[in-house]
């Protein structure tokens, strides 16, 4: 190979470059094209080569990972990456026996399971029909707990690598290398499966229902982990250049003691900051009691992000997963006396919040150029909390707005439309269900073409 003109070296490596677009060849070009840069100098150094391979890399809170990187010539191609994909520890060293049991039975129940859609049954039948034929399962209660003492070494040997500062120093390193990465996103365990010695769902898991049950449970296991690899991420980005993209979507520990609430961001590390991620949010206490103080120690990482990016953001996605028990304080420190802050803010997508009517709407007014408002779950609060209020702000505002509505009880989807349109805007409602009737009257509020009726009174006068 490596005597072959240039010219034939390039037009293969074109060529697997393109089967790179094809879903079913994708995997084995990837292979093909690392062999190739192994074996052929010529091939290793080409930058077509270096940018399909490694312009989107994983990282994992794991020891061994943590070698690898060690051990990893990052000169060579750390000026390719471009995104840096984070992973927690596959290994939850908060993981209790019982439901590390259930993740056994889990793993192993898959194969027969009659509700798994036919790809995802295919596939785990596949990969595990030599581990059940070998009669590996069941196990007796001593063979599950030595299994259980081995995965808590590792989850042990993972914590202390992320917590103590050796995983960000080795990241450190790489990152020095690494000066055109403008993306860096901390994923979920659920998208670590490849990693985890006893998989629950697979890297391509289809839509079954339980596919998606797993996907959660994993991710409700791992809150130790995904706590860890913030507190390691944010380490080697504190000497590190400013990203563009920040997304952090890993579960963390909804407790008081979690390091994460310790972590401040460094101005210089977010002041370019365009799309900010952050799903599952660290606050709101699910299950606590209406413990303000504590609520409002939770919120500090989310509003200091919000703060640190307020003069780029151009989209903001906040995701929690579910209500907090009882409207709190926390609900309304993302946006407090944040007024006229945010110029370049394009989108907002909220999902369960409750929405403190006066901070809110102050807030949105001030956005001049937001264009996009998305609400999903989410309710009215506060002593002046009514929905006419906030739909009053929007009406109000002297640019069109596009808003939508999630979990407006709507069977055939969300409420989607444009306020502010005028009279030749049509109908401006997307949907055309049942409720398409409730629709049109809002939306025709909104765009000044009708007043507040009977109608929304009757169907607004109470939260959602």
């Amino acid at each position: 190979m490596a005597t072959l003109p240039s010219i034939v070296l390039r037009t293969i490596a074109m060529q697997l470059v393109d089967d790179l677009k094809d879903n079913a060849l994708c995997k084995k070009a990837v292979s093909v094209l690392c062999s190739l840069r192994l074996t052929c100098r010529e091939l290793a150094q080409m930058g077509l080569i270096k940018t399909v391979l490694f312009s989107s890399i994983n990282l994992y809170a794991t020891k061994n990972n943590m070698l690898r990187v060690e051990q990893t010539d990052f000169s060579a191609i750390g000026p390719s990456i471009r995104q840096i994909n984070f992973f927690p520890s596959p290994y939850f060293y908060n993981l209790k026996f019982s439901d590390f049991k259930k993740m056994l039975d889990l793993h192993n129940a898959q194969i027969t399971d009659s509700n798994l859609c036919e790809r995802c049954s295919a596939r785990l039948v596949r990969n595990n029909f030599q581990e059940t034929c070998d009669g590996r399962y069941p196990l007796s209660r001593d063979e599950i707990l030595m299994r259980y003492q081995s995965y808590m070494e590792r989850a042990c040997e993972d914590k202390h690598s992320a917590i103590d500062g050796w995983l960000a120093k080795v990241w450190v390193k790489m990152l020095r290398f690494s000066q055109y990465v403008d993306t860096i996103k901390l994923c979920p365990a659920s998208q670590a499966t490849s990693q985890m010695p006893y998989p629950l769902v697979q890297v391509d898991c289809g839509e079954c229902h339980t596919c998606c049950e797993n996907v959660g449970l994993i991710d409700a296991m791992a809150g130790g982990s995904g706590d860890c690899l913030l507190t390691a991420v944010y380490g080697a980005l504190a000497s590190s250049l400013p990203i563009k993209n920040l997304s952090i979507e890993c579960e963390l520990m909804d407790a008081t003691t979690a390091n994460w609430r310790a972590l401040r961001w460094r101005t210089a590390i977010l002041e370019q900051v365009e799309p900010l991620i952050i799903k599952e949010l660290p606050y709101g206490m699910r299950g606590h009691s209406d413990d303000s103080a504590r609520d409002v120690k939770a919120s500090v990482l989310v509003s200091d992000a919000l703060w640190e990016v307020r003069k780029t953001v151009q989209h903001i996605i906040l995701l929690r997963r579910s209500w907090p028990m009882a409207p709190r304080r926390s609900d309304l420190l993302p946006f407090f006396g944040y007024n006229g802050e945010f110029p370049c803010l394009r989108f907002l997508d909220l999902k369960s919040f409750y929405l403190w009517t006066s901070y809110f709407t102050s807030f949105i007014a001030s956005c001049a150029a937001l264009q996009t408002l998305s609400l999903e779950k989410c309710k009215i609060a506060g002593p002046d909390g009514e929905w006419k209020a906030f739909f009053d702000s929007v009406r109000e505002r002297p640019r069109a707005l596009h808003l939508t509505f999630y979990g407006m009880g709507s069977k055939d989807g969300p409420w989607d439309f444009n306020s502010g349109l005028g009279r030749n805007a049509g109908d401006g409602v997307s949907t055309s269900d049942s409720a398409a009737g409730l629709q049109k009257s809002l939306f025709l509020y909104l765009s000044r073409l009708a007043g507040w009726d009977t109608v929304l009174e009757d169907r607004f006068s109470e939260t959602w």
